[in-house]
């Protein structure tokens, strides 16, 4: 509701008849439930750093973060099945 007003709204002044607590309360129960399912994934310290990375600084850093993380994760996964297979 409060999205559609914002987009058809010309004048800023009708979006600040909400208050700000209106959108946070739904926000804050789907952020508690996206944290339930991230714990539950195979990636738990990339979850981990980007969460913590996103609420210190932004989202767009946490992100990336979480990227660079998955990455590093994977080349050492990588890098140790070619060290079990042994020399070629």
């Amino acid at each position: 509701m409060l999205i559609v007003i914002a987009v058809f709204s010309v004048d800023h002044g009708i979006v600040t008849l909400f208050p700000v607590s209106l959108p946070g309360s739904p926000l804050f129960f789907v952020a508690i439930d996206l944290g339930r399912s991230g714990l539950k994934t195979a990636a738990l310290l990339t979850t981990i750093v980007t969460g913590i990375v996103s609420v210190a600084t932004s989202v767009t850093i946490g992100f990336l973060a979480g990227v660079v993380v998955w990455l590093i994760q994977r080349f050492i996964s990588r890098r140790g099945e070619v060290d079990r297979s042994g020399p070629a």
